[in-house]
């Protein structure tokens, strides 16, 4: 199957990284680190960062953690 699919496919699916955490909990909390180090570099180089959230009840913890790290500074 891999040598149907063109070859700029499979090495895009390749540098996908993947991590397990132990819960929802602990994976939001990496999330909003990893948002929040990007916001403060962007800043520091041209002080523009955009970011798209998605809705849904999904991400809720995620949005949460991120709304009280920016009230915590």
């Amino acid at each position: 199957m891999s040598e149907a699919l063109p070859r700029d496919i499979l090495h895009s699916c390749e540098r996908v990284v993947t991590e397990i955490f132990a819960d929802a909990g602990m994976a939001s909390e990496t999330v909003a680190d990893l948002i929040i180090e990007s916001i403060k570099t962007h800043q520091a180089s041209d002080g523009l960062f955009k970011l798209g959230l998605t809705t849904g009840s999904t991400p809720e913890a995620l949005y949460t953690i991120l709304t009280k790290k920016c009230q915590n500074g």
